[in-house]
């Protein structure tokens, strides 16, 4: 377990330094580092029994809108798990079709739109992630910011618990900023 865990920090910290995404182009591109961080997300972060309905279910990513990673979310999670859990990837074009997932992706911006995702997924163990300014701040568990081009993230603690999430210290540790809404 320990070297599970630090292999899943250290692919954390290597998304940290190829978040320097403008520089040059045998980078990666600013969505293959959010994709990363997507899936290390999913290993950092602590979720309910109850969040399954049982010990085979998939653990679901789901985009709400457009989806900005082209194949590189696809493959990063290719044969992946978290835990017991085979990673799905789903997608909804609207706040109305969103279905149960484990985190929920949006580069939806408005405020509108976002408050009525906050309003959908409240109760529920989804760990909701986006790139809206000021994400965290007005809802969203985990906040993609750019700083100094570089990709980083601002975790709401409030916002988690109150989905009934456990963000890992490893976690909260390495993200820009923490909001305790």
């Amino acid at each position: 377990m320990a070297i599970r865990t630090t292999q899943m920090l250290m692919a954390l910290m290597v998304c940290l330094l190829w978040a320097d995404t403008h520089a040059q182009s045998d980078k990666p591109s600013e969505y293959h580092v959010k994709a990363a961080f997507l899936y290390n997300f999913a290993n950092f972060v602590e979720w309910p029994e109850s969040a399954f309905s049982d010990s085979t279910a998939p653990f679901i990513i789901g985009i709400i809108g457009k989806d900005p990673f082209g194949d590189a979310l696809v493959q990063i999670v290719k044969g992946e798990s978290v835990g017991r859990h085979k990673i799905e990837i789903r997608h909804w074009n609207s706040v109305e079709e969103i279905g149960h997932c484990h985190i929920l992706y949006t580069m939806l911006g408005a405020r509108q739109l976002l408050e009525a995702i906050f309003e959908k997924t409240t109760g529920s163990t989804v760990l909701t992630v986006g790139e809206a300014e000021n994400f965290a701040a007005i809802g969203g568990i985990l906040g993609f910011i750019s700083d100094n081009n570089r990709v980083r993230f601002e975790v709401n603690i409030g916002a988690a618990e109150r989905a009934n999430l456990t963000i890992s210290s490893k976690l909260q540790k390495v993200a820009r900023r923490i909001i305790e809404d």
